[in-house]
């Protein structure tokens, strides 16, 4: 676990897990605010790397199947903002689909940010002013979005009301729940969405607790209190930094430390020592590039 390759800045990583299928995604962060999606078949240990992001991303859920993603995404500074204003404002050819990773504009938009002061405890008054349902609202550069990973290229975008709502959860292979209320449900759609995705706002009492029934398997990350002692023995063992351990059910222990994910095969339990001498380094994500990357055609499809 020497650090001398390191880069000059910690690389993180965050998984989900199917929960019906051989599939994981795997968000890096570094430097700073670029993020890069990459998918991983859990039975070979097979990763393809996607598209980058730069903003603030969090992994909301992974359908069971592991082929669409939700996801939550911020992107900071009026340029994001105008880009999105003016994206929306513009016909585009037949065909052209609206992508928040590479859309670019310098046109100065004049805007404005409707309903900007709503406090969290009045966005579900009814005597409180709301954008008609129909219209939706505009994105000023923070949405939800479901996506084909590894590429971050959205096929449909529900803009949040600042970062009082957003994010959502499989409940079933068709079934999309939003951590949305009503005027918050009208999609900006790159592909057409399919007619047996059923989508529904959370409940106001899944909102208030912020309950995720989702369909993806999380890792225990550093800061839970359950992963606690498996990310002590792995620092005690020579990692600087533990992001994640995850006891697969295949038996095997699978951790994520200074950039790298690892396997321990027939993992023996917590007593178990020599946890980084034992294990198999499986993925190496520290030495990793930003670059521009189009989704292919098959990852703006909702496919069957």
């Amino acid at each position: 676990m020497s650090p001398e390759n390191d880069p000059p800045y910690r690389t993180r990583l965050w998984a989900l897990f199917a929960r019906d299928a051989h599939q994981a995604v795997v968000l890096r962060r570094g430097p700073r605010r670029h993020f890069r999606l990459s998918t991983w078949d859990t039975h070979t240990d097979r990763f393809t790397h996607g598209q980058w992001m730069t903003g603030d991303v969090t992994l909301y859920d992974l359908s069971p199947d592991g082929t669409k993603l939700i996801y939550w995404a911020y992107q900071y500074g009026m340029a994001a903002v105008r880009r999105r204003q003016r994206a929306e404002a513009e016909a585009r050819p037949a065909g052209e689909t609206y992508d928040p990773v590479s859309t670019r504009s310098r046109r100065r938009s004049t805007a404005k940010r409707a309903y900007r002061k709503m406090p969290r405890y009045l966005r579900d008054d009814p005597a409180w002013p709301q954008p008609p349902a129909s219209r939706g609202r505009p994105n000023t550069g923070v949405w939800t979005a479901i996506s084909t990973p590894p590429y971050f290229s959205a096929l449909a975008i529900w803009p949040s009301f600042g970062h009082w709502t957003g994010g959502g959860w499989f409940a079933g292979s068709h079934e999309l729940v939003l951590l949305e209320g009503d005027c918050g449900m009208t999609a900006k759609q790159n592909a057409p969405l399919p007619r047996r995705l059923k989508i529904r706002p959370a409940t106001l009492t899944e909102r208030r607790q912020m309950a995720r029934y989702g369909a993806a398997a999380r890792p225990l990350y550093d800061g839970d209190e359950a992963g606690k002692p498996l990310a002590s023995r792995l620092q005690a063992e020579g990692a600087r930094w533990v992001d994640w351990t995850y006891p697969a059910p295949t038996g095997d222990l699978l951790f994520a430390c200074d950039g790298r994910i690892w396997r321990l095969r027939n993992w023996q339990g917590p007593e178990q020592t020599d946890l980084i001498a034992t294990a198999t380094m499986i993925a190496d994500f520290r030495d990793m590039t930003f670059a521009s990357l189009p989704p292919p055609a098959s990852a703006m499809s909702w496919g069957r």
